[in-house]
């Protein structure tokens, strides 16, 4: 398991197995990353719908999407 507070190289959170749990990398540190609740995704929801109404014009809005990041071949 990783510990946030320590510096991980980006190569070993790429090893990192697939699983339920996913992590942000921020500052050279992997933060596990926890699942939205009910109430986080009514938010967004709202809040998604508001930034559109206002940004149609502006440029493009959209909820985030989990990324998975892999090694150059």
């Amino acid at each position: 398991m990783l510990i946030p507070t320590s510096l991980v190289p980006l190569d070993e959170v790429l090893t990192l197995p697939k699983a339920d749990l996913t992590y942000e990398y921020l500052d050279g540190k992997a933060i596990p990353k926890p699942s939205p609740n009910f109430r986080h995704s009514r938010s967004q929801k709202k809040l998604l719908f508001l930034l559109e109404a206002w940004g149609a014009a502006q440029g493009f809005v959209q909820s985030e999407w989990g990324v998975r990041l892999q090694p150059l071949p």
